[in-house]
């Protein structure tokens, strides 16, 4: 009795594995946007390599007991008794069950459990996966059952096929869905003949600029703005249609790509009449191929102006001003470090304000806004540039800027007791962790500790990268590397850059990084860099 309820629980886990592995690799496929180019990205990644050989080990496990149970059955089939052999099989199924098992409650106890949004598309996937599942048993029924412990296994160590194969149906219908969202949303831009457009791209801020370039215009003009994070074409072509109305007078839309092709392809919707182009860098270069084809994309946006349609371009960026030489458009373009259309003329920048003048057209401008850092300052001066350019009043401006907000896990500073806390856990980029270091200079008392996971899709630089992110953090006092792919490269980089070696380490471990900065008694200031720290910024209730 005891053995059979034994053996049935193991089925039972056996189902539940396959369960969670559908919907696993359901959720890997959602995350990188259901794109080859995205999943071919994260396989050749450390972290995806790795996924990969585990996989190949299981299959290769799944191969050796295939082939004691071809020995077993020829054996049988010669009258001679191998009882014992017979046995083995069930051992392999029951080790790999228990091996699974375990690690499945060791993620559900460190709440690591990965679950797909339950989206359309993620539905259809796991309706189709789960169907092919039981299909197939279906099927081939007397062989499934006869040989139950094999079946299971087969299914548990070849599910991502299962979900890939759900992916590859799944796509001309998703592909069939999205053309008539995107030709219902061009259809309604184009019947929007007096809206103003504001296209805003780049490799790092342009998620802050659309936010500041809203909360100007929004004061004088009934203004709409993309969601946040909303970028991706799907999504800019849902806002169109769900949001976009005839009493909108100024729509501001942040646009991303991770290829050429796809800015020009969402401009082809929204038909922007105004471009910012905020800065580029070597973000995404593993999807686009080469730093030239992400300027190629960046530029999209230029070419998509009218004529005579104003180009926002950052004047301390080599590759802004590389495309405003290119592409002829109304350009302007605005600086920290020289004199342009709209220049710094000189800044008092503290942990809890900013004061600041600007030159535009012969005059200066001061301003006050509660927004730190250099970074920020040079995001706002993309949205003022914008706004003066377009009519908008120095006064109307000012005001904007007074009332501005942080933008949540996007370098926003919280103060909580005696420490305070940068978190940048929304995205992360080269751009981010130079700002986050400038940053350091408000805390010239406190004790500085980093939180660091590694910054993805950087192609073949990726190591160099990451080399002189380890040169570029050595002004802090303790330094969490947490990243599953380029910690090693940071650590062995600050090493060489004069941190000691106590003061970096490489843990996966976040709620003990959460705990030992919970037990800090010295005020201190706790930077946040990366999607990873989010756990740590939630056990740390920032």
């Amino acid at each position: 009795m005891i053995v059979t309820l034994i053996i049935i629980l193991l089925f039972v886990a056996a189902l539940a594995l396959i369960i969670n592995e559908v919907l696993y690799w359901t959720y890997l496929f959602q995350l990188k946007e259901y794109r080859f180019d995205r999943l071919k990205e994260y396989f050749e990644s450390p972290e995806g390599m790795k996924l990969l050989k585990s996989r190949l080990l299981y299959a290769g496990f799944f191969g050796l007991y295939f082939l004691i149970e071809i020995v077993v059955y020829v054996y049988n089939q010669d009258g001679r008794d191998f009882s014992f052999l017979s046995m083995v099989p069930f051992v392999f199924f029951v080790f790999f069950i228990l091996y699974s098992s375990f690690r499945f409650l060791l993620t559900l106890r460190q709440k690591r459990l990965r679950i797909p949004t339950f989206s359309p598309r993620a539905i259809s996937m796991l309706v189709f996966a789960y169907g092919a599942i039981i299909i197939m048993a279906l099927l081939t029924l007397d062989f499934f059952v006869a040989y139950l412990e094999g079946s299971l296994l087969f299914v548990l160590i070849f599910v991502p096929i299962f979900v890939l194969a759900a992916l590859v149906i799944t796509l001309p219908l998703a592909n069939f869905l999205k053309k008539r969202v995107f030709d219902k949303a061009k259809a309604k831009r184009e019947s929007l003949d007096n809206l103003l457009v504001i296209g805003i791209t780049g490799s790092y801020g342009k998620t802050s600029v659309k936010e500041y370039v809203y909360q100007i215009f929004s004061r004088c003009f009934n203004t709409l703005k993309t969601d946040t994070h909303v970028n991706t074409e799907l999504g800019i072509a849902n806002t169109v249609i769900d949001k976009l109305n005839d009493q909108h007078q100024v729509f501001v839309v942040e646009m991303g790509a991770y290829k050429k092709g796809e800015i020009k392809f969402v401009s082809e919707i929204i038909k922007p009449n105004v471009g910012i182009i905020t800065g580029i860098n070597e973000q995404h270069l593993s999807l686009f191929g080469s730093q030239e084809n992400i300027v190629k994309g960046k530029a999209e946006l230029a070419t998509a102006l009218p004529q005579d349609g104003p180009l926002i371009l950052n004047g301390d960026n080599k590759y802004c001003r590389e495309i405003g030489r290119k592409i002829k458009r109304q350009n302007s373009y605005y600086s920290l470090k020289r004199k342009t259309d709209l220049y710094l003329e000189k800044a008092e920048l503290k942990e809890d304000s900013s004061y600041f003048e600007l030159g535009y057209k012969g005059q200066n401008y001061p301003f006050k806004t509660s927004l730190v850092g250099e970074h920020n300052l040079q995001n706002l001066m993309a949205a003022i540039l914008t706004a003066f350019e377009l009519g908008v009043s120095y006064d109307i401006i000012k005001k904007a800027l007074l009332n501005l907000k942080p933008l949540s896990e996007n370098m926003e500073v919280i103060r909580k007791g005696q420490h305070s806390y940068i978190d940048n856990t929304y995205n992360l980029n080269p751009a981010s962790i130079k700002a986050a270091v400038k940053m350091l200079k408000f805390y010239p008392k406190s004790r500085k500790v980093l939180v660091l996971d590694d910054i993805l899709e950087l192609g073949e630089k990726a190591k160099s990268v990451h080399t002189t992110v380890g040169e570029q953090i050595t002004d802090f006092d303790r330094v969490y590397l947490i990243g599953k792919n380029y910690s090693n490269v940071v650590k062995k980089s600050a090493l060489e850059a004069g941190l000691a070696e106590e003061q970096v380490k490489i843990t996966h471990d976040l709620d003990n990084v959460a705990r030992k900065i919970k037990k800090m008694k010295q005020r201190s200031v706790i930077v946040l860099l990366g999607k990873g720290c989010k756990k740590v910024s939630h056990k740390l209730d920032v």
